[in-house]
């Protein structure tokens, strides 16, 4: 799931997050990572018929699959199409793919078939979607939590801008705290941690992180302020 990073600040608290888009929707626009579909097939290879698997492997086709007593090679993707992204069709190690396994619901063209693996199967898209959110379930929670927390931080940034005494000095290129001699050498995004980390402290502080998904319209101003006051950078 992505999430839109929104900076704007609101009298009762910060812009909430939208989220866009659902795992559905990344489902049903093939938006997913190979990763997953790989994953899957490692956990769910029975569904496809298959009795055992190794894999996936750092070279060559993904997965050896066992099917009547024979081990066979199986390359998975996302779509079609990536087989031949990859290079697989022109690289001789996938010469002895048996099956390619797709997430993707997509039939391949028929001037395509004499190229691709002989075997060519569909995952069940419904069943991945309800595998998928709970296999990604933790993932997805922190990367939320992390964008959530990157408002926040940046907040926390913009206010200290604002009250930095040493703003007029000759070292510092203000309002840009990467460029300020409060962080090492003052190269570029040495403050981003520093922010961040303050933006989860705060959230931990105040209640808001014990859901993973802290409410940003809860985040009041004169709280976020006082926490950046009570802990400048340099202290």
């Amino acid at each position: 799931m992505q999430w839109q990073s929104l900076s704007a600040k609101r009298r009762d608290g910060l812009v909430e997050l939208r989220p866009q888009p659902s795992p559905a929707e990344q489902v049903n626009e093939d938006a997913l990572q190979e990763r997953w579909a790989q994953q899957y097939l490692k956990e769910e290879f029975t569904r496809l018929g298959f009795t055992k698997v190794e894999g996936p492997f750092n070279r060559g086709p993904d997965y050896r699959v066992f099917h009547k007593r024979r081990w066979l090679w199986a390359e998975v993707e996302t779509q079609w199409k990536n087989y031949f992204k990859h290079g697989h069709h022109e690289n001789p190690a996938f010469d002895d793919v048996e099956y390619l396994i797709l997430l993707s619901s997509e039939t391949p063209s028929p001037d395509a078939l004499a190229y691709l693996p002989p075997r060519i199967l569909h995952i069940d898209r419904q069943h991945f979607l309800a595998w998928y959110e709970k296999a990604a379930a933790p993932e997805l929670l922190g990367k939320e939590f992390g964008a959530r927390a990157a408002i926040v931080a940046g907040a926390m940034q913009h206010h200290w801008t604002t009250i930095c005494s040493d703003v007029d000095r000759d070292d510092a290129t203000c309002p840009d705290c990467d460029s300020c001699g409060y962080f090492g050498g003052g190269e570029f995004g040495e403050a981003t941690p520093f922010y961040q980390d303050m933006a989860a402290r705060f959230l931990i502080s105040t209640g808001l992180s014990d859901t993973g998904r802290p409410d940003l319209r809860k985040v009041k101003a004169a709280s976020l302020e006082q926490f950046v006051e009570e802990h400048p950078p340099g202290e």
